[in-house]
C-alpha cells in the first residue's frame, strides 16, 4: 500500500522536480557565464576606467569595481528569471505572475531609461563642445 502510494508520487512529481531541479542548474550555469563575460568585457576595453574616474574621480576610480558591480547586477538579473522559470516549473504560478509582473513593469521602463541616458550623455557632449569653444574664444 506505502509502496504503491510512494510509486504513484514519484511517477507523478519526479519529472516535474527533475525539470525544476534542470532550469534552476542551466539557469544558474548561464548567469555564471554572463557574469564572467560582463566582467571580461569591461576589462578589456576602457569602459570601466572611464566609468569609475566619472563614479569616484580620476585618483580614486577603480575600473576593478565597475566590473564587479556589472557583473553582479548582470548575475541577478539572470537569476531572477531563472527563479521565475523555476516557480512556473513547479507549478507556483501564484507566486510567479507578480514576480512576471514586475520583470514587464521594469523592462517597459527600460527604453525611457536608455533614451534619458542618450539625452544624458548628448548633453554632456554638447556642453564639453561649448566649453571648449568658449575657452579658445
Amino acid at each position: 500500500m506505502i509502496q504503491e502510494q510512494l510509486q504513484t508520487w514519484l511517477v507523478q512529481y519526479l519529472p516535474v522536480a527533475a525539470g525544476a531541479l534542470a532550469v534552476l542548474i542551466i539557469g544558474w550555469l548561464v548567469a555564471l557565464i554572463l557574469r564572467s563575460a560582463v566582467k571580461g568585457a569591461i576589462h578589456r576595453t576602457s569602459l570601466g576606467a572611464t566609468l569609475a574616474s566619472w563614479l569616484h574621480g580620476k585618483e580614486e576610480g577603480r575600473p576593478e569595481e565597475v566590473a564587479h558591480w556589472a557583473g553582479s547586477l548582470t548575475y541577478y538579473l539572470v537569476m531572477f528569471f531563472v527563479l521565475v522559470a523555476f516557480l512556473q516549473v513547479i507549478g507556483l504560478s501564484f507566486i510567479a505572475e507578480p514576480l512576471q509582473g514586475f520583470l514587464q513593469q521594469v523592462f517597459n521602463y527600460a527604453p525611457r531609461i536608455v533614451a534619458a541616458l542618450g539625452l544624458v550623455l548628448l548633453a554632456w557632449l554638447l556642453a564639453t563642445v561649448l566649453k571648449v569653444a568658449i575657452t579658445r574664444v
